[in-house]
């Protein structure tokens, strides 16, 4: 009985003693942790978390982390395997950080460091992600997610924001007045403001549900995407250093660009434009205005223009005698007759094989055309092969 009682104590002896050096595991990333920064670190130390999807069961999950700054980082991967050191540099993609996963299920990710100022982590299928005590981070690359918000309002020294396809339906931008990089497009926003937005100098908001849109505090952009919204009117006369406008598929019925002088790519598809006047845009080498209402199209002070696309409008003449530069046109579908297509051909530069494409125009087949006029002088007539269903 004696040795019976003795062997049950040793017994548990050993299995409180188990115990105990369990809880003092030294690869328990909580204990590393709290070695490494102290139990209160939360309240000193700068560090952001992200919360994964639980994936198909078909697929392993994992997550991958591009990090730069100067220092050290560390990860918790959120799954009780040991934390991960990184040494930190300002190549963001000078290695990419990849933990895989055991087990399918959503895992909560923090890291950890006092010069973390750029975080990359697009494609991580995140559900959540908290930024808000880093206030070190100026770069912050978050797309391919499905956050539905985005707080950025305590890192103020934000300059590059990619948070497209997230998701998000609002983001507030108010604090963030060093902002110069803005990809927001493809989300559900319908309203964006960019008053307080200074420093902006590249904004992508396309495929949002934007009725309207106020650039007028952000008298550095240079780019502007805001195609396939919902916008009936775009006031841009305070953009002097605009170089870049895609505002394609709105609902536009006027656009005033003349004080847009530094101008070189315009895409203005698909709207309603029932006049473009370009007469002050002399940089502009690019031009996109197809689908829209327009009779006329005068082009005759954009001298640099190269590539002109005005398809599907109601044009009935063209003059480009004054477009020297251009090796591309597109004019297919518009009310050409026989006429007005010679007339354009013979308007046409002396070039070295650029193409012309002018068909779905009344006068295209008609008798009388002469489309030597402009093969004289270089240019190839160019069809788009037939769709095949």
């Amino acid at each position: 009985m004696t040795q019976k009682i003795t062997l049950i104590i040793i017994a548990m002896t050993l299995f409180c003693s188990c115990n105990l050096l369990d809880s003092l595991n030294p690869d328990n990333p909580d204990d590393q942790i709290n070695d490494l920064f102290g139990e209160n670190w939360m309240e000193t130390v700068p560090y952001m978390t992200m919360t994964s999807k639980k994936e198909s069961d078909m697929f392993k999950p994992s997550i991958t982390l591009y990090l730069a700054g100067s220092g050290t980082a560390v990860i918790n991967w959120g799954d009780g395997s040991p934390i991960q050191q990184v040494t930190l540099s300002d190549a963001i993609y000078n290695e990419h950080i990849r933990h895989n996963y055991t087990k399918n299920t959503g895992y909560t990710v923090t890291v950890i460091g006092h010069n973390i100022t750029c975080l990359h982590c697009s494609g991580n299928l995140l559900t959540r992600l908290d930024v808000s005590n880093n206030p070190a981070l100026k770069e912050l690359y978050c797309f391919n997610n499905m956050f539905g918000t985005l707080d950025v309002s305590k890192n103020t020294a934000l300059t590059h924001l990619d948070a497209k396809c997230t998701d998000i339906t609002t983001i507030d931008l108010s604090n963030n007045t060093e902002l110069r990089y803005l990809a927001i497009y493809t989300n559900n926003i319908t309203r964006l403001d960019l008053s307080n937005n200074h420093a902006l100098t590249e904004l992508f908001c396309s495929h949002t549900h934007l009725t309207s849109l106020d650039v007028s505090n952000n008298p550095a952009l240079t780019f502007l995407d805001c195609a396939s919204s919902r916008l009936t009117h775009l006031e841009l006369s305070n953009n002097s250093a605009l170089r870049t406008l895609y505002c394609d598929f709105n609902s536009l019925t006027s656009l005033d660009l003349s004080k847009n002088k530094a101008l070189t790519a315009l895409g203005c598809s698909n709207n309603r434009l029932t006049g473009l006047d370009l007469s002050n845009n002399f940089a502009l080498t690019g031009l996109g205005c197809n689908a829209n209402l327009l009779t006329e199209l005068d082009l005759s002070n954009n001298r640099a223009l190269s590539s002109l696309w005005c398809d599907s409008n109601k044009l009935k003449s063209l003059d480009l005698q004054n477009n020297n530069s251009l090796t591309w046109v597109s004019c297919e579908n518009n009310l050409f007759q026989v006429d007005g297509l010679n007339a354009l051909f013979n308007s046409l530069p002396i070039v070295k094989s650029s193409r012309i494409l002018i068909d779905h125009n009344p006068g295209t087949n008609g008798q009388g055309l002469n489309k030597n006029i402009a093969e004289k002088k270089g240019w190839v007539f160019y069809s788009y092969p037939p769709m095949v269903c």
